[in-house]
């Protein structure tokens, strides 16, 4: 039965599962879990998802063995029992030297850990020698060998992922994090990179947020809203900027060439210098530009600065009473007499209030 988050009734709890760091199976659950800390998910970040926690253990007792793995639990419950169960997400322990802290009351010690993706654990592992993909070379096949070596993880590939074929080989330094290495090739592939609550990385491809459909709505008359006031916005066209200039280097006629081109908005619009008082400048340096011709980096340049101009995604706040959300949903939320779709672009879970504080972008009809 699905649960209705509006309920007043209901309370969530938290629970936190011991995994084994690489295959991520259970090796028991935690004693003491503190209901405080935090859980964020960021879509435009690289490694999507975070957290920190806190358990209390006896001086002298160790809740964490220094090589586990963690998996966050949410419950459901109310006076009849649980209602649902699902994992909030999975994550390694910070490998930084403040990730992990105490502090001792008594006889007691309250543990902070500080936790980070899985795809934190890719980033943190670099080439330990140049990489050349050669042309021809296929996106999802290079993918998939690389997370099964040297990364030595398994890929959920949705059927939508797009492949791709390089046009010309690719040379990626030593040195460069394996993350960077395969959200590039997916990226030129139209495809994206993100990890699901069970610690598995996932490969879709990607869709322009203003093309998705909503998650779940949201009506702030609602007497049962899950939203929390207040509303914060913003004027999201100030980034637009007025020239959009391109940059790609390759080879043209057997010779190292690099083409450069610009697009300008047209006069008295209000991103030019005339109105705004200064220019607005977004520079792109455009790798593996396909065909490699001037006219293409002049295409390029006009299709970046109009889809800037002609698709302006503004910004939105609030908090929201506690509901599953995921990396990517979407808000269709009716406020002010308007009803239009929001990205989450990042959501902070307070676990003590179960309540989240959303950063939206967007707002398209």
């Amino acid at each position: 039965m699905a649960v209705d988050w509006s309920r007043g009734d209901i309370s969530h709890r938290l629970s936190v599962f011991m995994l084994d760091p690489s295959s991520l199976s259970v090796r028991g659950q935690a004693k003491g879990v503190v209901a405080s800390g935090e859980l964020s998910l960021d879509y435009y970040s690289d490694t999507r998802a975070s957290a920190d926690i806190s358990i209390i253990a006896k001086v002298g007792e160790q809740p964490w063995d220094g090589t586990a793995a963690m998996r966050l639990v949410r419950t459901t419950y109310d006076y009849t029992g649980i209602l649902d169960e699902s994992p909030l997400g999975t994550f390694f322990v910070k490998p930084d030297e403040n990730a992990v802290s105490w502090s001792d009351y008594g006889d007691m010690r309250t543990w902070t850990f500080q936790l980070v993706s899985i795809l934190y654990g890719i980033k943190t592992q670099v080439l330990t020698r140049p990489l050349v993909l050669g042309k021809g070379s296929k996106a999802l096949s290079t993918v998939k060998s690389r997370f099964k070596s040297p990364i030595g993880r398994t890929p959920f590939v949705d059927g939508n992922a797009k492949d791709y074929g390089f046009s010309s080989a690719v040379e990626y330094d030593a040195g460069t994090s394996e993350l960077s290495v395969l959200m590039d090739i997916l990226d030129k592939a139209g495809d994206r990179l993100s990890v699901n609550e069970l610690g598995t990385p996932t490969v879709k491809r990607y869709t322009a947020p203003s093309k998705l459909g909503a998650t779940f709505t949201v009506d702030s008359a609602d007497p049962r809203t899950l939203l929390v006031g207040p509303v914060d916005g913003g004027v999201a066209r100030q980034a637009v900027p007025e020239r959009v200039i391109v940059s790609s280097t390759g080879t043209y006629k057997d010779e190292q060439k690099t083409f450069y081109a610009d697009a300008k908005a047209k006069s008295g619009h209000w991103s030019t210098h005339a109105v705004r008082g200064y220019t607005l400048d977004d520079y792109r340096n455009v790798s593996d530009m396909e065909p490699f011709t001037q006219a293409q980096a002049q295409k390029l340049a006009n299709q970046y600065l109009k889809e800037q101009q002609d698709n302006i995604e503004e910004s939105l706040a609030h908090s929201l009473l506690y509901r599953p959300l995921k990396d990517g949903d979407v808000e269709k939320l009716t406020h002010g007499g308007e009803t239009r779709r929001w990205l989450i672009s990042s959501a902070d879970l307070d676990l003590s209030s179960w309540i989240w504080r959303l950063q939206l972008k967007g707002g398209w009809s």
